[in-house]
């Protein structure tokens, strides 16, 4: 009694775990439904054996009832690893691949037989959207033709930016560009024609979303984000949302709570421009309000160094110079003992005014 019982465990562990080891003697017919191969694939069909499994592939694959069913909705491309996956579900002890052959080679996941028949023409044809299309931008559109076979083409694009008409031999792969001004969701429409018969792509292009620029104290970058497309609010407010700050004032000068809020911002990845005021970039700005963000101090000096350059050429005598002068001082008086600063003159040449020092 005790072999009969382990030979009943045996059996049902088998069955639980639902082994796959091929049946002996069935064979998995691989029928190349592609464009290039579907209509030699067709006159061949009533040729093949009754007994056999049959699976249709492109893109995607199918099991069929039979050799000479058609299945037209698989696609236009040719993905062999589809085939492979869709014959294992039938436990094949060896499979017959029927195709021109013009597809990826994959090493096959059982012993594995081929059947050639001849590509026909044919361009296949496929619109490429641009990866980061903005508002405002000229865009492309990548027509891409693919002919297995030399063929002779009419293509006809549509779109925005009007027609575009072409007729070319394809030999391989051929792509052209179809540009146009992005300023709202637009259609296009691709169309090849030859006496292979036709095909056809469309692709929907959108401006991605325009990002939000927030500016502190600086008019001038608030007018140049918005002709680059940018979303630009001015001021400051929580919480902060944006994918770019721009900051113009001395950190001294920010609202209550912006340092803070702009430290968390640089921790979640977001951009920090600044654009330089004699009251905060360096000395007793922002290299102590946000120091571990924003790593400005040399390495190996406990504090920030700065070099100032100063035009003391003919045109900026008088008044000019003043400001220049009493900018320099401002932004001078705003270090600390451990700081170094250094001054370089120039008109026709330049001289050193003060070396680097404390």
């Amino acid at each position: 009694m005790l072999p009969l019982r382990v030979l009943v465990l045996l059996l049902l562990l088998l069955a639980f775990l639902d082994p796959r080891w091929p049946l002996e003697g069935r064979v998995v017919y691989l029928l190349d439904f592609s464009p290039s191969a579907r209509e030699a694939v067709f006159a061949l069909a009533s040729r093949l054996p009754k007994d056999g499994i049959y699976v249709a592939f492109a893109e995607r694959a199918a099991t069929l009832p039979s050799p000479t069913a058609r299945r037209l909705d698989l696609g236009e491309g040719t993905d062999l690893q589809e085939a492979y996956k869709e014959a294992l579900r039938h436990r094949p002890s060896r499979a017959v691949l029927v195709s021109d052959g013009l597809l990826e080679p994959i090493p096959p996941l059982f012993p594995l037989d081929a059947l050639y028949v001849p590509p026909r023409p044919y361009v296949a044809v496929r619109l490429v959207p641009p990866a980061y299309p903005l508002y405002g931008e000229t865009v492309g559109v990548g027509v891409v033709l693919e002919a297995p076979v030399p063929a002779e083409a009419r293509v006809r694009v549509e779109g925005p930016g009007g027609v575009l008409e072409r007729a070319l031999r394809v030999e391989g792969r051929k792509a052209l560009v179809y540009t146009f001004p992005l300023t709202e969701k637009a259609a296009v429409r691709a169309v090849a024609e030859g006496p292979w018969g036709r095909s056809g792509a469309e692709v929907e292009v959108a401006p991605a979303d325009r990002a939000k620029a927030v500016v502190l104290g600086d008019p001038a970058a608030t007018r140049y984000l918005e002709a680059q497309g940018f979303q630009v609010e001015e001021g400051f407010t929580l919480p902060l949302e944006a994918d770019l700050v721009v900051v113009g004032t001395g950190v001294l000068d920010l609202p209550e709570g912006a340092p803070e809020a702009l430290k968390a911002f640089l921790r979640r990845g977001g951009g920090l421009l600044f654009t330089a005021t004699p009251k905060g970039l360096f000395f007793g700005g922002w290299d102590r309000a946000l120091p571990e963000e924003l790593p400005l101090k040399p390495l190996g000096r406990e504090g920030a160094a700065l070099v100032l350059v100063l035009d003391v050429s003919g045109s900026m005598e008088g008044e000019k110079l003043a400001l220049a002068v009493s900018a320099a001082l401002a932004l001078a008086r705003t270090a600390t003992p451990e700081d170094y600063l250094g001054v370089v003159v120039f008109a026709s040449g330049h001289r050193v005014l003060f070396p680097r020092g404390p």
